[in-house]
């Protein structure tokens, strides 16, 4: 497979410069989380993080977000404490799947 170059088509498109601390900061804060998704249920925020809380057992602490979507987010500050989510499993909340990978 090789890479080819795009035509221009003469027309000025404003372009962002990203500097790289914010870039940094970014994957600071992504580099840490997973994202999923409970399938078949639309988890409701208190009750869900209690849940995880006593499913995972993280050393340290996390932080959910859920989305409007039916997906959520999970934040961690150890690695090893998303390590072991990410290698246990399969996961389930009252008898449904939920699907988690990396962010």
């Amino acid at each position: 497979m090789a890479f080819i170059k795009p035509h221009s088509l003469e027309v000025e498109i404003p372009v962002m410069e990203v500097e790289e601390a914010d870039y940094a900061g970014a994957a600071n804060q992504w580099g840490k989380a997973i994202v999923g998704y409970v399938i078949g249920a639309s988890p409701v925020y208190t009750p869900f993080l209690q849940f995880l809380l006593r499913l995972w057992k993280p050393k340290d602490e996390i932080n959910l977000m859920l989305k409007h979507n039916g997906f959520f987010v999970v934040t961690y500050t150890m690695e090893e404490d998303l390590q072991a989510v990410l290698e246990g499993g399969p996961w389930t909340m009252v008898s449904r799947p939920f699907v988690i990978q990396r962010w």
